[in-house]
């Protein structure tokens, strides 16, 4: 999730790199946070960190014609995280622990472009 090691630095790079922009955070911990100060950033971002993948998918899916989708969460919840995911989103994951046979099953079970990266 957004609060834990790899999101928050996720959040810190997007945040930083030129061209691209945080478009939301989700965790189940620090709802209603700034994702910048729990990022360890000098300035909020004003970008809560939110319990509800829907509600920010949603938001995304209405304001950008295209965007990534960073997802660092536990291996039991990426599978339905994947299916909310809908074109012209693309999907970066990352998940420890999780079994192979699932990752393969989220690559050829969907349609749309989906980066698995390895542990």
């Amino acid at each position: 999730g957004a609060t834990k090691e790899m999101g928050r630095a996720a959040i810190a790079a997007v945040s930083r790199a030129r061209g691209m922009e945080l478009a939301g955070a989700i965790d189940t911990q620090c709802i209603g946070m700034d994702a910048g100060e729990l990022s360890g950033m000098e300035e909020a971002l004003e970008i809560p960190v939110l319990n509800d993948l829907t509600m920010v998918l949603g938001s995304i899916a209405q304001t950008r014609a295209t965007g990534v989708v960073v997802d660092f969460s536990e291996p039991s919840s990426v599978y339905d995280n994947v299916k909310q995911v809908h074109y012209p989103m693309n999907l970066c994951m990352s998940s420890m622990g999780m079994h192979p046979e699932l990752q393969m099953q989220i690559q050829v079970g969907n349609s749309k472009p989906i980066l698995v990266v390895p542990q």
